[in-house]
């Protein structure tokens, strides 16, 4: 019988952590919970956040300069990696041809810098003005590593030597912001980019073929600052998520966006990116001062699931006796 009690408190303070926490962040889809996954104290803004593949947590602070790691035990080191002007996006490179550890953008230094797995840097590529990167996983791209350009609104194809190429090179009124690659195939493959703040193109999301040619993805999206598919173990439906404005919105959400275009909001008035982690799971932050909260969100286990769980614990100390 204490076995069953332990069961029931464990749920019930999952559950209580994640109702406490929504009127901070406002999920609208109510089979989803949140619960506060790390904590800790430094000024400054998370541009984008990953995991790697050991299950440790990256997230830039753009505005300080510095990478912030939460390793697999939930460990924070504040000042995992520093010097940076500005760096806004983090990717793992380990596996493909741009060899072990990650690359970081550092957009006021106009450099892409090579860092290995202890945080230190090793070397760099001149890009203007980098942003958001990403490596193709479809093959269709060369397998090609692309970096973003802010306020050039270009796209370069950057070498495993550090050279460069223009990939695309467009006449947009906003700026190339969202960036990845919908591999799994559900909303037709290929590249993918946002755009931010645009008037002079309509929609937010336009897919980039092969040779670099931006095709409308018709959506509600009108605006967009980030995005990425749920393409781990489909926790999300397989679906693509997007931070940005929809034509239903006058808020920057979370929007949850179908293979039809149409988008649902998610989580409501969000300050911040987020991306899938290895679990499945959806992390984003807040800010409360200085206090840097970053959240895990997931679906809440079916009432089987959870019965399931209290009948294992039951037969296992029956089995124990």
């Amino acid at each position: 019988m204490k076995s069953q009690v332990k069961v029931c408190a464990v749920v019930l303070l999952v559950f209580g952590i994640g109702s406490s926490l929504v009127a901070e962040i406002q999920i609208t889809d109510p089979g989803y919970q949140v619960e506060l996954f790390a904590s800790y104290s430094y000024q400054g803004y998370i541009g984008n956040m990953i995991f790697d593949a050991a299950g440790n947590m990256y997230n830039t602070n753009r505005d300080a300069g510095v990478i912030s790691k939460v390793d697999s035990d939930r460990n924070v080191t504040v000042n995992w990696s520093s010097g940076y002007g500005y760096c806004y996006d983090i990717i793992e490179t380990t596996g493909t041809a741009f060899g072990d550890g990650f690359v970081v953008s550092a957009k006021d230094d106009g450099k892409l810098y090579k860092v290995d797995y202890n945080g230190h840097i090793i070397g760099s590529a001149s890009v203007p003005l980098p942003m958001e990167m990403v490596i193709d996983t479809t093959g269709s791209y060369g397998n090609s590593f692309f970096a973003v350009s802010a306020s050039q609104d270009i796209i370069y194809r950057v070498s495993t030597t550090g050279q460069l190429s223009v990939f695309g090179d467009y006449e947009i009124s906003g700026n190339l912001m969202g960036f990845g690659f919908d591999s799994d195939g559900r909303y037709g493959g290929g590249m993918y980019v946002g755009i931010q703040n645009q008037s002079n193109l309509s929609g937010g999301i336009f897919s980039v073929d092969p040779s670099g040619q931006l095709n409308l993805f018709d959506s509600d999206i009108v605006s967009c600052i980030y995005l990425e598919f749920d393409q781990i173990d489909g926790l999300f439906g397989g679906d693509l998520f997007v931070r940005g404005n929809s034509l239903n919105s006058n808020t920057i959400d979370i929007l949850r966006v179908g293979t039809d275009g149409t988008a649902t909001t998610f989580i409501k008035d969000m300050g911040t990116n987020f991306c899938f982690g290895p679990d499945g799971a959806m992390y984003t932050v807040e800010h409360d001062g200085w206090i840097t909260n970053i959240y895990r969100i997931s679906p809440i286990p079916e009432p089987a699931t959870l019965l399931l769980l209290g009948t294992g614990v039951v037969l296992l100390k029956t089995r124990r006796k």
